[in-house]
């Protein structure tokens, strides 16, 4: 079956999952290992390929088209029996992904998180879901229909919702703080945090540790929280641009920029230009390491040398030399 084959493929490497919230809490686990879960990660890390609404009623999916004039759905996943039975998910399949990294273009994700908002508005479903992990349709746990693997176009799905404002085109107003618009809101009030506080830090990889800790801050924790990669995409993007461009604030001389019209000769500039730099790519090390060791941790795995030298990205005699940061 061609839906099962997609679903299959789009999961991530290590989704999470579980079959037990209150035991087990969520779990990252092979994926060949989760799809044996009830719940699981349907998106990838970084991207959507499924737009995913948790509907607490029973309903038909043929509702959706015959009262609510929305489209019919790519498959819906209902409980089968019990007080809760007919409750359950209905998703949309994307033709193109909306990717969430930390180079992505802000405007297609406000405009997808304008029509998702406008669509779980319109089928009045669960505004608190956080859309990590939905009932697994692989799972003989629930009842699976799939319908149809057409994917939708998001000016597709615009035609069947009004738009109240074209937020998508306005970075000051926030979206509804669920779904895409969590991390619109994150990225929003991210972004004005970082232009006021720009002026205290000298160099980018200390800026970006400090716009990480406000991003995780602002994301929260429990339900609607933002998975970590989110967060740290949100903070990637924000610190290096601000860092980088941004020119309010009196915050501009930075780094070796500091050196311009200092009172020294060419050999004292490139000596202290030397300093800066080896300060940099030791702040910079220190930062990948620290990073590493919090994905690690997030994600179970063992911490080592060589695990995370991976992660981070550096050699092995990098790692071993800031191992005082995880041992």
């Amino acid at each position: 079956m061609q839906q099962l084959d997609d679903f299959k493929a789009n999961l991530p490497p290590k989704p999470y999952c579980t079959s037990d919230f209150r035991r087990d809490g969520l779990l990252i686990r092979p994926a060949d290992i989760a799809i044996n879960h009830h719940y699981i990660q349907h998106n990838q890390v970084n991207s959507k390929s499924l737009l995913v609404f948790d509907i607490d009623r029973p309903f038909y999916y043929e509702d959706l088209s015959d009262e609510l004039q929305l489209p019919i759905p790519n498959f819906v996943v209902q409980n089968k029996s019990g007080f809760h039975a007919g409750w359950g998910h209905i998703a949309y399949s994307l033709a193109t992904p909306i990717h969430l990294n930390d180079d992505s273009k802000r405007k297609p994700i406000r405009y997808a998180a304008s029509i998702e908002a406008a669509f779980r508005k319109k089928m009045r479903a669960d505004q608190g879901y956080a859309g990590l992990v939905m009932k697994n349709p692989l799972s003989s746990n629930w009842q699976t229909t799939w319908i149809h693997n057409n994917g939708f176009d998001l000016p597709e799905l615009h035609d069947y919702v009004d738009l109240e404002a074209p937020v998508y085109f306005n970075a000051v107003k926030h979206e509804e703080d669920y779904g895409l618009g969590r991390n619109c809101n994150l990225f929003e009030n991210l972004r004005r945090w970082s232009y006021k506080n720009l002026r205290h830090y000298t160099y980018e990889s200390e800026f970006f540790e400090a716009c990480l800790s406000q991003s995780e801050m602002l994301n929260g924790r429990g339900r609607g929280a933002l998975p970590y990669s989110e967060v740290r995409s949100v903070a990637k993007s924000v610190s290096r641009w601000t860092f980088r461009n941004y020119e309010g604030g009196g915050s501009n001389n930075r780094g070796r920029d500091t050196l311009k019209g200092a009172m020294l000769n060419l050999k004292e500039k490139q000596t202290l230009s030397a300093v800066i730099t080896n300060r940099e790519r030791s702040a910079a090390s220190e930062s990948a390491i620290k990073i590493a060791v919090l994905r690690l941790q997030a994600k179970g795995d063992r911490i080592s040398i060589r695990a995370v030298a991976k992660e981070a990205g550096v050699s092995k005699g990098t790692a071993e030399k800031y191992k005082h940061l995880f041992q």
